[in-house]
C-alpha cells in the first residue's frame, strides 16, 4: 500500500519539505531518517551544521534563480571538498513558512517527519517529538512505538516542542505602550471570584458544562500551535463563554410555538458533514470568515486571541482592549476578557488605572479545569447578581413596585411555565421575578433549585408536583436531534437589515446543500444571520435521577 508522507527541516521557524511518494511509515521512512541522526554528541554536532550549510546554501540558490518558496524545485546541496556525510542529506524541494501541514489534515499524507534543529527534536506528524540529544537505540527503533494506536514513549527519549510563528509586531514598542499605559498586575484573589466551594446553582451549572466541551475538545485545545486548529480554538473558546455565562444557555426538551420558526444550527469544529445530525445550519470556519471576534457581553468587552503565555502577546492585548474600553467611554462596561486556548486574563479600567490578572489557567490540558475558570464564571454572571470587581460602579436600580404575590406563589408559577416564558418574558416583569429565575437555571423538564457537594443537583420537575429531587446531569446521546431538543444552545438574536437575504439562502438550501453553511463572521457579526439557537455543547443531555445514574 503506497503511504505518502512530508519530511522536513526546521531551521530558524521555516521547513525545508520533501515530499515522499512511498513507503512512508515509521517502519519505513521513519527508520530511515532516525538512522541519519548521529548519535555521538561531537559528530552529531558537526552533522548538524553541516544540514544548515546545505540549507543556505539552497536558499541562496533560490534566491539567485528567483525560486519562490513554495516551488517545488529540488535543490542538491553539494557539500564542501573533505565534507565527511553525504550530499542527499541536505535535500529539500520546497520552503514552508507554516505548519497547516504538519499534522496530517491536508495534502492527502499519512506521515510527516521534522527533524528540527529549533527545538532539537525528531517530530513525528507534530505530536511526538523525540529528543535529538537522547533518541532512542536503533534496535527496536521508532518503529515499535507506533504499533499501537496511542504511542508510548518513555519520558526520557522525548522533548517538547513549539510551533508558535515569529511575532509579527515591534516587541520593543509593545512594551513601551505597556509601560506608558500604566497598567499593574493584580492577583486573582482580589477580584472577588468565589471558590469552588462557594458557586451558586448556575454557576455550578456553567462549571460542569465548560468541563464537557474542554473534556471533548482537549486534543485540539492541548495543540493551539497547530495552524489547522487556529480557528477552531477561536470557536471552542466562543463555545465556552456562552456555557462560563451563569443562566444564558438553554436545554428545552421539547419545541415550544415561540420557537418553532427559529433556524437551528451547530458549530462545525472538525471537518465533516451533518452527518446524521438533523442539524439544518452549521456554522463553518475558513481563513476568510473565522476573525477573532470581540465584543461585549454581560457587561464584558471580550476578545479572543491564541496565546498569553508569552508576556509580550499579554501585554499587548491589555494595552489593546484598554484602549477599546476607554474609547468606548465605559459606556458598556469597564471590564475586559482576553481568552486563549486555555488561559485568560481580566483588565479593569477604572478611569486612568489599568488593573490586570496574570495570565490565568481554566484547562489543564488534560480535560479538565482549573481555577481561572472561576473567574470566567464571576465576570459572566448576569447583572446586578455580583460585584464584580472592587473597582466597578455599583448599577443603579431603577425603582419598581414590590410584588403583590408571595414568593412561594411566584414559584409556582415559574415552576409551571414554558421554556421560552420562563427565560425570555416572565424575567422582564420584575428585579424580584428575574433573580428568581437566573437563580434557578432550567434543564429539560426541571428546574435547578440547588447543588450538593457529590456534583449532583436538587430540581423540581415541571411536569408534576412532586417535591425536590436529587438528579445528576448526564450525556445520553452523542448526536443532536432535531430542532436542537435537549441540548444546550446558545439564542443568538440577529440584528441586522440583511437578514431577509439571508432567509432567501434556506429556500435554495433545499436545492443547494453548500448554502447551508453560515460563515463564522456571519454569525459573530450579527448583522447578516437571523435570531438562530445554536448548539453550545456536544450531544444530548437529560437529568436522571440519582438512583437511576
Amino acid at each position: 500500500m503506497v503511504t505518502r508522507a512530508w519530511f522536513a527541516w526546521r531551521y530558524k521557524n521555516r521547513y525545508y519539505r520533501q515530499f515522499v511518494g512511498s513507503d512512508g511509515y515509521p517502519s519505513g521512512l521513519g527508520r530511515e531518517l532516525t538512522r541519519m541522526i548521529p548519535r555521538q554528541a561531537e559528530r552529531r554536532e558537526a552533522w548538524i551544521q553541516h544540514i544548515i550549510r546545505g540549507l543556505e546554501a539552497g536558499v541562496a540558490y533560490r534566491r539567485e534563480t528567483n525560486i519562490p518558496d513554495m516551488d517545488e524545485n529540488e535543490y542538491d546541496y553539494i557539500p564542501e571538498i573533505g565534507d565527511q556525510f553525504g550530499k542527499e542529506v541536505a535535500l529539500f524541494s520546497d520552503i514552508a513558512s507554516t505548519n497547516i501541514w504538519i499534522n496530517c489534515e491536508y495534502d492527502c499524507v499519512d506521515w510527516t517527519y521534522v527533524i528540527d534543529f529549533d527545538y532539537r527534536a525528531f517530530s513525528v506528524n507534530g505530536e511526538i517529538h523525540f529528543n535529538l540529544d537522547n533518541m532512542p537505540p536503533h534496535n527496536p527503533g521508532i518503529p515499535a512505538y507506533f504499533e499501537e494506536e496511542t504511542p508510548v514513549v518513555p519520558p526520557e527519549y522525548l522533548t517538547t516542542v513549539s510551533y508558535w510563528p515569529n511575532p509579527g509586531y515591534d516587541v520593543d514598542l509593545v512594551l513601551k505602550e505597556y509601560d506608558e499605559s500604566g497598567a499593574t498586575v493584580t492577583t486573582a484573589d482580589v477580584w472577588s471570584a468565589p471558590c469552588w466551594g462557594s458557586l451558586s446553582t448556575s454557576q455550578h451549572l456553567s462549571a460542569d458544562l465548560v468541563k464537557a466541551i474542554v473534556s471533548d475538545y482537549q486534543k485540539i485545545l492541548s495543540t493551539p500551535d497547530f495552524f489547522t486548529n487556529y480557528n477552531r480554538i477561536i470557536m471552542i473558546c466562543w463555545q465556552i463563554v456562552c456555557a462560563a455565562a451563569p443562566s444564558h444557555v438553554l436545554c428545552p426538551d421539547r419545541i415550544t410555538p415561540a420557537a418553532e420558526g427559529l433556524l437551528y444550527s451547530k458549530t462545525a469544529i472538525e471537518q465533516f458533514d451533518s452527518g446524521g445530525r438533523l442539524i439544518p445550519w452549521r456554522i463553518v470556519k475558513g481563513p476568510k470568515n473565522c476573525t477573532r471576534p470581540s465584543s461585549w457581553f454581560r457587561g464584558c468587552f471580550i476578545k479572543f486571541f491564541y496565546r498569553l503565555d508569552d508576556e509580550t502577546y499579554l501585554k499587548r492585548e491589555v494595552t489593546k482592549i484598554a484602549t477599546k474600553i476607554k474609547a468606548n467611554g465605559c459606556v458598556n462596561g469597564n471590564i475586559g476578557i482576553i481568552m486563549s486556548s486555555w488561559q485568560i486574563v481580566a483588565v479593569a479600567v477604572d478611569g486612568s488605572d489599568i488593573r490586570h490578572t496574570p495570565a490565568l489557567d481554566f484547562y489543564d490540558g488534560k480535560g479538565g479545569v482549573r481555577d481561572g475558570l472561576l473567574l470566567l464564571i464571576h465576570l459572566l454572571s448576569p447583572a446586578l447578581t455580583v460585584s464584580k470587581t472592587p473597582w466597578t460602579k455599583p448599577h443603579s436600580l431603577s425603582c419598581s413596585p414590590s410584588s403583590v404575590l408571595p414568593q412561594e406563589v411566584l414559584q409556582h408559577i415559574l415552576r409551571y411555565a414554558d421554556d421560552d416564558s420562563y427565560h425570555f418574558t416572565l424575567p422582564l416583569v420584575s428585579r424580584l421575578v428575574r433573580s428568581m429565575c437566573l437563580a434557578r437555571p432550567r434543564v429539560g423538564g426541571f428546574i435547578l433549585t440547588g447543588h450538593n457537594s457529590n456534583g449532583t443537583y436538587r430540581a423540581l420537575s415541571t411536569r408534576d408536583s412532586t417535591e425536590d429531587v436529587k438528579v445528576r446531569l448526564v450525556r445520553n446521546g452523542n448526536k443532536a436531534k432535531e430542532g436542537l431538543v435537549c441540548s444546550f444552545q446558545h439564542h443568538q438574536v440577529g440584528t441586522g437589515r440583511d437578514a431577509e437575504a439571508f432567509l432567501k439562502r434556506i429556500a435554495a438550501g433545499q436545492r443547494n446543500r453548500g448554502a447551508r453553511n453560515i460563515g463564522w463572521d456571519q454569525l459573530t457579526r450579527g448583522t447578516l444571520v437571523p435570531t438562530m439557537r445554536v448548539q453550545i455543547a456536544e450531544g444530548t443531555w437529560c437529568l436522571v435521577s440519582v438512583d437511576e445514574a
